[in-house]
């Protein structure tokens, strides 16, 4: 559980919740359509593409949608 009174440093590490989905532009869509805002799809590398939402907490969830083809789950070569 988040805890507003003790923030999340920014360490140069992964500290949110990332969730992959097949169509980010109808996910972003669905959730809109439900109350939740959440950031226009951003493309961050060719088929690579990013949202963000914030739960009632105050914590930040990235929804992603990978390039077609890209290995489940993350590698070091994700990050170059």
């Amino acid at each position: 559980m988040h805890d507003p009174a003790r923030p999340v440093r920014d360490v140069g590490a992964v500290n949110h919740l990332v969730i992959q989905v097949d169509d980010l532009s109808a996910t972003v869509a669905d959730v809109a359509g439900q109350g939740v805002a959440a950031e226009p799809p951003t493309e961050l590398g060719p088929g690579m593409w990013t949202s963000w939402l914030t739960d009632p907490d105050g914590c930040r969830i990235e929804l992603v949608q990978w390039p077609p083809g890209q290995p489940a789950g993350m590698t070091a070569a994700d990050f170059r």
